[in-house]
């Protein structure tokens, strides 16, 4: 079936007022449906992307969101959303560092933004903590070589990861 410009438009804003209404009911499985949906007739538009990476982190599927808030950044690199979903996104992930820097990258655009703000203490926070107990844990890891090995690689890539934005 082929849409004209004007069919697929009001098709894809209807999906996406569905989409929200399904958010708030936080039916976020159905939103994701939609969403992709509405992706499939509009792939580029970043207020879908944008919504996806919501109600993937809602549904905790952190690699789906950490996606789609890649697309809100390259579609729109001058606004802070893609920013705080990636940073939100890799946060859960356990990547500190990475969302430090990406808070960092939406500090750049509104240095005002709260969210942002509170949102790269809490990694930086996290981070710091997280460092410490590897540093600590270091000398007291009991068991194989294997975890002695696996406990040094994780502390040479957090540590590899965290010099960009120092």
């Amino acid at each position: 079936m082929t849409f004209s410009d004007s069919e697929a438009v009001k098709q894809v804003t209807q999906l996406r007022a569905q989409a929200k209404h399904a958010l708030v009911r936080h039916n976020f499985e159905e939103a994701r449906e939609i969403l992709t949906h509405a992706l499939e007739l509009d792939p580029g538009s970043y207020k879908l992307h944008r919504l996806r990476s919501v109600a993937n982190a809602c549904l905790q599927d952190y690699d789906s969101s950490l996606q789609d808030a890649e697309v809100v950044i390259t579609t729109m690199p001058h606004s802070t959303d893609g920013y705080y979903h990636k940073g939100f996104a890799l946060y859960h992930k356990h990547d500190y560092a990475g969302a430090a820097h990406a808070f960092q990258e939406g500090l750049k655009l509104n240095p005002a933004d709260r969210v942002l703000r509170q949102g790269f203490w809490d990694a930086i926070t996290l981070l710091s903590q997280h460092r410490r107990s590897i540093d600590d844990g270091a000398d007291k890891i009991e068991g194989t070589a294997t975890a002695r090995e696996e406990m040094l690689r994780n502390m040479k890539a957090m540590r590899a990861t965290t010099r960009y934005w120092r």
